[in-house]
């Protein structure tokens, strides 16, 4: 997959297996960067919505009754239609998908509909352990129903070596069709990794 940056710094980063390494390549410097050839972690698998489909494709979104909480202790599973909007606004128009499966859904992206899936795992609950990523629940008294996606697709993520060892951080997916436009958003003072599984994307820095 290419990767073009106008005005963002480049890093060859086929040589950075660490967080250390890749805090090194910053060279101190709070920026955006384009990482290229980033060595992943051993037995990264295919993350296209094909595969993802073959091997969730049963997995039934929560019905109307089954809500669940919100906040920073909670995942969150949205699928909206930008319709005929240029981009995806920070309140779009939902879909109800209640009940249907995972498979349901690619299938309308495979016939081109405005639909985008975006999904995210509570604050600190997924950890890069040795070589794989782990997904752990908050405590809770309710069950969460918005991480049947979630809680399958963090232990299979490709990701970097560059990951930091043994520290929480939040992973979200997102899920659209060409022509979709996420508003994305960076918080201060934070690391930020952008990764591009299938498919080409535009970033704009505001």
């Amino acid at each position: 997959m290419e990767a073009f940056a106008s005005g963002v710094r480049t890093v060859d980063a086929r040589d950075i297996r660490s967080h250390d390494e890749f805090l090194a390549a910053l060279e101190g410097r709070d920026e955006p960067v384009l990482l290229r050839n980033a060595p992943m972690m051993p037995g990264t698998v295919d993350f296209t919505l094909e595969s993802l489909g073959d091997q969730f494709g049963n997995i039934h979104f929560p019905a109307r009754s089954e809500k669940s909480a919100k906040g920073k202790a909670w995942c969150s599973l949205i699928i909206a239609d930008q319709g005929n909007s240029k981009v995806i606004g920070a309140q779009p128009a939902a879909c109800n998908f209640s009940g249907r499966t995972f498979a349901e859904f690619l299938e309308t992206l495979k016939n081109g509909s405005g639909y985008y899936l975006s999904t995210r795992s509570p604050k600190g609950a997924c950890k890069r352990v040795g070589q794989t990523l782990t997904y752990t629940e908050p405590p809770r008294e309710v069950e969460d129903y918005n991480n049947i996606i979630v809680k399958e697709l963090v232990p299979r993520a490709p990701a970097p070596l560059l990951l930091p060892m043994d520290t929480g951080f939040q992973m979200v997916f997102w899920m659209g069709q060409r022509g979709n436009n996420f508003g994305l958003h960076s918080d201060l003072f934070s690391e930020q990794f952008l990764m591009q599984h299938q498919g080409t994307k535009e970033v704009y820095l505001l």
